[in-house]
């Protein structure tokens, strides 16, 4: 009996002795540190899935308040699963739930940093982003088992480090310096080539340019775990500061190129409509309005177009037809056409519809084919597409556009937005076009 007394009080003292230290590492986080770790997973939680959303203007935005909070959570998170590794607390249940939601996040988001290598000539060859994409796919999927499964701490925790220390190569920082383009590696840095390479397509730049801060959002984050786990913990806020700093400029750097593509519109623009001229000479000109102006506001969306496409055997003084575009460009016997887009921001202030029509009422004909304006002849109105075009230029508030062109020019055109454009026919001899 006493042999069997003393066999379980050495059971009860080993239990005691576990639940001591059970609670001595729930002491060691305090409510204030718990929270931190669920606030600042929340924050990933949500740039993640503006990323997904392939929202970047809100990215960018999330990106500059809480990112910090992200960064600041990623330590402390591996230090938790750590010390709770062989409990089922419910604060462990729930941060566990958060990050797998991340990590749910992530999977939705397709970076095609592969691609992106094929659109770019490097300098150094060693810099190979499908490497690093890779690299950092296959220690995410450590980092899963890491917080994700069962096991011993020590052993996830060692398992997790030699993955770590054989595979990462700072993978990191080397997509950072390729992305702000620090250290003079390259002919020109990630958002530059991407932007150029894109042909200055705005959607397009922007997709490439979530699916890098991905992988770079990743790659803190296993960077961050490393040293948390360790118990670095100097180290580790010296990397999260630097991490801090760094995504500073790499969000500098996004909203520089953003702002870089939507001021190359025109020239741009122009080069797209060029091509297009060429590559679609079969078309009708009716077709062809339409299909370029449904291009250039697919690509250039951030701004209303107006597309008049006519024919390029009508005489070439400025009797026969007249024009003035903003935003765009007029392209005279253009593969065999007449080609003229105009465009404005979708936020500019708008020409009245009602009021422009009611201006282009105001002409009309007389018993012998004399053009007049609110009642008056024009001087050699009948004949002289100017005369008519400076009429409608100087007054009708807000306009930026004006055409007046003979109508045997086989004249077709076509708009993004309805309420910027008013049009007329006189009679049988012009068609009259304002936008605003």
């Amino acid at each position: 009996m006493d042999l069997l007394q003393r066999r379980m009080g050495a059971i009860w003292l080993f239990a005691m002795v576990v639940l001591a230290f059970v609670i001595a590492e729930s002491e060691s986080f305090n409510s204030d540190e718990k929270d931190q770790i669920e606030k600042g997973l929340a924050a990933g939680k949500e740039i993640i899935d503006y990323i997904k959303q392939k929202d970047f203007a809100q990215t960018i935005r999330k990106l500059t308040e809480s990112a910090s909070q992200f960064l600041g959570a990623l330590g402390p998170f591996s230090s938790f699963i750590l010390a709770f590794v062989s409990t089922d607390s419910s604060e462990l249940t729930y941060m566990k739930g958060m990050m797998t939601e991340i990590d749910a996040q992530f999977n939705k988001v397709e970076a095609r940093l592969g691609d992106i290598q094929t659109l770019i000539e490097w300098t150094n060859v060693e810099q190979n982003l499908g490497v690093i994409e890779l690299t950092v796919a296959t220690l995410d999927m450590e980092f899963k088992l890491f917080y994700n499964t069962s096991g011993t701490a020590s052993e996830k925790q060692q398992t997790f480090i030699n993955v770590y220390d054989n595979n990462y190569a700072t993978s990191g920082s080397k997509l950072y310096l390729m992305t702000v383009g620090e250290g003079g590696t390259f002919i020109e840095n990630l958002c530059e080539s991407i932007m150029k390479k894109t042909k200055y397509d705005r959607k397009e730049t922007n997709d490439y340019l979530l699916g890098v801060l991905k992988i770079l959002l990743q790659a803190i984050r296993l960077e961050l775990a490393y040293y948390g786990m360790q118990g670095l913990n100097t180290t580790y806020e010296t990397r999260k500061n630097e991490w801090d700093r760094r995504i500073t400029q790499v969000t500098e750097m996004f909203e520089k190129t953003d702002e870089d593509v939507i001021n190359a519109y025109h020239t741009q623009s122009k080069e797209d409509a060029k091509r297009f001229a060429i590559d679609n000479r079969a078309l009708s000109n009716r077709d062809f309005a339409v299909r370029l102006c449904d291009m250039l506001k697919e690509k250039y969306y951030w701004r209303e177009w107006f597309c008049l496409i006519y024919d390029d055997s009508i005489e070439s003084s400025s009797s026969k037809h007249r024009l003035h575009v903003c935003g765009g460009h007029i392209l005279l016997q253009e593969s065999g056409r007449n080609i003229a887009v105009a465009s404005k921001e979708t936020t500019a202030t708008r020409m009245s519809k009602a009021s422009a029509e009611a201006e282009l009422n105001k002409f009309t004909f007389s018993y012998w084919w004399d053009v007049l304006y609110d009642g008056t002849e024009i001087d050699n109105g009948k004949t002289k597409a100017y005369t008519v075009f400076n009429k409608i230029r100087y007054n009708i508030a807000n306009v930026c556009s004006v055409a007046v062109i003979k109508q045997n020019a086989d004249v077709y055109w076509h708009k993004s937005d309805t309420s910027r454009l008013a049009t007329r026919s006189l009679h049988h001899y012009w068609w009259v076009f304002a936008f605003g």
